[in-house]
């Protein structure tokens, strides 16, 4: 499904009932909000990994502009004030009051984009192997204080980049092509230009001086990446609609 926010055509999908009976009443599930990684991916990663969650919230999966099927839009709206913008767009379009926010990667600095200029509006914030901020530099030099480097002789140098250890080249390799093919279920086209924007539109977040603003519940899960998500047991978690 598609819908207009600020301009841009916004692909989502939702799985799960709103409203589910319970004895003679209809219960509220609360809303959980799912925000893809990239710059570049699409919403298909967590499926059908959080798919069980349906039994205890309505899930709504956004593709965000520029990524996954929903509109491309001009380059300069790439951008996490933009990003976390439409995030508070799309719920007041489609009525949804109060979600908990699930941020994954690059979804996670879209989430505190949007939670830290709309702290009242969110139930809940996850945050799944993201961070505030990216500053290559510091995280090089952590990297190598925590796990030594080979001698300098051996780094590979890059053009314009600082020579990384081997050990540590993952964290610098630049997106492959416009997607991560692994877990990406709708291909970016030729033309897309996230070769070139891709850590310009996230680097460095500005969120992390306004983290303090966020006063909603919180959780925080480090290295869950996709690839392991079908083998993580999904909790039953007893969401309530004022949580």
């Amino acid at each position: 499904m598609h819908i207009t926010v600020n301009g841009a055509r916004l692909f989502f999908d939702v799985d799960g009932e709103g409203l589910t009976p319970d004895g003679p009443r209809m219960r509220q599930k609360p809303t959980l909000l799912l925000l893809h990684g990239g710059p570049g991916g699409d919403h298909g990663v967590f499926k059908p990994a959080f798919t069980p969650l349906r039994d205890v919230a309505r899930l709504v999966y956004l593709d965000h502009r520029g990524n996954g099927r929903s509109e491309y839009t001009d380059p300069e709206t790439w951008n996490l004030p933009q990003w976390g913008n439409d995030i508070r767009a799309f719920c007041d379009t489609l009525g949804i009051i109060r979600p908990i926010v699930l941020g994954y990667s690059f979804g996670g600095f879209v989430a505190q984009s949007y939670a830290t200029r709309h702290p009242n509006h969110l139930a809940g914030l996850i945050l799944l192997s993201t961070s505030p901020k990216i500053e290559r530099e510091e995280i090089y030099d952590t990297f190598e204080r925590l796990g030594g480097a080979p001698p300098p002789a051996q780094w590979p140098r890059r053009a314009g980049t600082r020579p990384v250890p081997p050990r540590w080249t993952p964290t610098a390799k630049p997106a492959s092509r416009f997607t991560i093919p692994r877990n990406q279920k709708t291909p970016m086209p030729p033309t897309a230009p996230f070769a070139t924007t891709r850590w310009r539109c996230i680097s460095p977040a500005p969120t992390v001086n306004r983290a303090a603003s966020i006063s909603v519940p919180r959780s925080l899960a480090l290295n869950a990446q996709p690839w392991s998500w079908q083998a993580m047991p999904i909790p039953s978690p007893q969401f309530s609609a004022a949580s």
